[in-house]
């Protein structure tokens, strides 16, 4: 540690002389168990130290063991939390203050690796008399991806393991329900964590939205059902646009991890050992680990970039496993940028009363498709839903 060049930063910055005083004994204490604190910065940025740093009130609660190891006489949430805040303020000292180097910039680094390949065809269509301004995404992915891992919210996957056992234990129930109107096995297969089977986005073209559609065996929803699960988890109660608003789901966008349409497929062949390229993935639609929040106007990179596409998948594994996913198996995780260990992740979404909130949901879809299904078998096929 840099001590004497990290208190002049403190005092620097109008740090009072108790917290000096403080932080430089927690960083003490830090590096006596954890290790040097410049090694940590050097290394990747301190990201896997702030990562063993971390304990959740949940983790209190569960009594769930400290991850670092420094001994702690007392509260293990407050201790853990002092620790990580002086460890924070110690590596934004190496990043702004008196002891940066010119290596310790994410952003000289990204300059130096950035993607040749890319500049190379820009330049190429200059060449051919195109004076388009050069791309510099490549350059900024870590950043982006650094940016988004914070602003993302993927569900608890004990919220996901609730709703696989509630798909199993349902399965020849809708399998009953669907009879030959859908194909029940592309929406509740083996380990799938989908909420509304049955149920597959609007295509331009290709059915109309919330009707049944007899030639795509399918529920054509414009994107409501993918809601409801989001509603139930934060105020228990089905979508609508007040609902929405009112509880704050406004500020954000739903933004699918893994395709839902079968068009799109081809991108993720890449990602997989094993894939099975027949399958209808209509399931991800509805899917409860394939839908994250974004707040809005941050969903668009994860659409248009490969290297930020292979690192959403890769944290949708890390939380869910393959077994949610259909037909894609054996993840290739050399497929995903190095610094993807640098990354922290928010922690994924788990309400108050969610056990609570989780069977009303469930309850609710399958009274819903319940009610779909007799509507059509009255009305027929082309019946608009309600």
């Amino acid at each position: 540690m840099q001590e004497s060049q990290f208190q002049n930063w403190l005092i620097k910055n109008k740090y009072d002389e108790r917290t000096i005083s403080s932080r430089l004994s927690n960083c003490r204490r830090i590096e006596e168990y954890e290790g040097n604190l410049d090694e940590h910065f050097n290394n990747d940025f301190g990201v896997k130290l702030l990562k063993r740093l971390k304990y959740s009130s949940e983790d209190q609660a569960h009594g769930v063991p400290k991850r670092h190891s420094i001994p702690i006489n007392g509260n293990i949430y407050n201790g853990t939390a002092t620790f990580r805040s002086a460890a924070n303020l110690y590596f934004k000292f190496r990043r702004n203050g008196d002891g940066r180097s010119p290596e310790d910039n994410v952003t000289t680094i990204l300059r130096r690796t950035r993607n040749k390949k890319n500049i190379k065809e820009n330049e190429g269509d200059k060449s051919k008399g195109f004076d388009t301004p050069i791309n510099k995404l490549s350059q900024f992915e870590f950043d982006i991806c650094k940016i988004l891992a914070q602003l993302c919210y993927h569900i608890h996957p004990k919220i996901i393991h609730r709703i696989q056992a509630e798909n199993e234990k349902e399965y020849d129930y809708f399998c009953n329900l669907f009879s030959s109107i859908i194909d029940i096995e592309s929406y509740l297969f083996k380990g799938s964590a989908c909420i509304f089977p049955g149920v597959r986005r609007y295509v331009s073209g290709k059915g109309k939205k919330k009707q049944y559609n007899e030639k795509y065996r399918a529920i054509i929803d414009d994107n409501t059902f993918p809601r409801h699960l989001w509603c139930f988890l934060v105020n228990n109660k089905t979508y609508n646009g007040p609902n929405w608003k009112e509880s704050g789901l406004n500020q954000y966008e739903l933004a699918h991890i893994f395709t839902h349409k079968q068009t799109e497929l081809e991108l993720e062949k890449d990602f997989f050992k094993e894939f099975d390229c027949k399958i209808q993935p209509h399931g991800d639609f509805t899917c409860a680990c394939n839908i994250v929040l974004l707040p809005k106007g941050t969903v668009r990179p994860t659409d248009n970039s490969k290297v930020i596409k292979s690192v959403f998948y890769k944290r949708y594994i890390e939380l869910y496993g393959e077994t949610p996913l259909q037909g894609r198996k054996e993840f290739i995780n050399s497929k995903v940028p190095d610094w993807y260990n640098r990354l922290e992740w928010n922690e994924p979404f788990c309400p108050k009363n969610w056990k609570v909130k989780v069977e009303n949901l469930l309850k609710y879809r399958t009274k819903r498709l319940a009610q779909i299904i007799e509507n059509i078998q009255k009305i027929g096929t082309t019946s608009q839903l309600t």
